[in-house]
């Protein structure tokens, strides 16, 4: 229905706890199996990071897309954007501190989102370097998270030229076959 089921739930839940929610809504939904009035965080945090494990275990990071949303219908985009949230405003620290560890754990983990971004975009050009042995995608390759690898590849190179780069972003695609920072000549026959 597009509903955002887990803000539905919170929203039956404070009714509840408010008294403003009728009987009958309680007993349909005492009726559930699963219900609980009381929220679960451990244990719904822990299939979280399940999904998003998996996840890395497919596409080699731990950095989906915002609309990333999993076979089983889990929204993990949305999920890891929560978590960089929570651990910019410090409640991760304070309340879940073992949570941050697990999370840096995972290949590729960025708490930016511009780090998140580029370690897609390097993820996904290791994967098309490995599929073509050659780290030199055409304008019209995509990677498997859907980005655009010609135009991110030329971006690095940019940022490179103007000094924008970092040294450990920069050693990291010299390492990958092929990779080059200035244009190629085209060779004339």
């Amino acid at each position: 229905s597009g509903i955002d089921l887990a803000e539905w739930v919170r929203r039956q839940r404070d009714a509840a706890k408010a008294g403003a929610l009728s009987i009958d809504r309680r007993r349909r939904l005492d009726e559930v199996p699963g219900w609980s009035w009381k929220i679960r965080h451990r244990q719904h945090w822990d299939e979280c990071y399940s999904e998003l494990a998996a996840y890395a275990r497919e596409h080699g990071t731990a950095n989906p897309v915002q609309g990333i949303v999993t076979t089983s219908g889990f929204a993990l985009g949305h999920w890891v954007s929560a978590q960089r949230v929570a651990y910019g405003r410090g409640t991760m620290a304070r309340n879940f501190p073992e949570r941050i560890e697990q999370l840096e754990a995972l290949p590729g983990w960025a708490w930016n989102v511009s780090d998140a971004l580029w370690e897609t975009g390097f993820a996904d050009l290791q994967a098309f370097t490995a599929a073509t042995g050659c780290a030199t995608p055409g304008r019209s390759a995509v990677g498997s998270s859907g980005l655009r690898l010609g135009h991110w590849a030329k971006d690095q190179r940019k940022k490179y030229r103007r000094g924008q780069l970092s040294p450990e972003r920069s050693a990291r695609l010299e390492q990958l076959p092929g990779w080059f920072w200035e244009k190629r000549p085209t060779t004339q026959t």
